[in-house]
């Protein structure tokens, strides 16, 4: 897993997904469109946990965790807050 600090971001809930994007010190920024599934089925939820985890992150100057696995469609975000490993279905956008 990369694991990055975060310098800004969004968070934002469009057509019942959440889109998210993550400036790090890479020069391209992280950037998902998050989908409902069965293990994460609420759109607010997702929003709001990724909100507090990544301003946590940002406050704290603790990095965070990204890996990509788009041949199975997910991308898997790890923020300060629990360190829960949170796995979303996603398309990088």
């Amino acid at each position: 897993m990369a694991r990055k600090s975060v310098k800004q971001f969004s968070v934002n809930v469009v057509n019942n997904t959440v889109v998210v994007e993550i400036h790090t010190e890479n020069k391209k920024p992280y950037r998902y469109q998050i989908f409902p599934d069965d293990v994460h089925g609420d759109v607010q939820g997702i929003a709001a946990h990724l909100q507090a985890g990544l301003a946590e992150a940002q406050r704290t100057f603790q990095k965070i965790e990204v890996s990509e696995f788009f041949e199975r469609r997910y991308v898997t975000i790890v923020t300060p807050i629990k360190r829960v490993e949170n796995r979303y279905t996603a398309d990088k956008l």
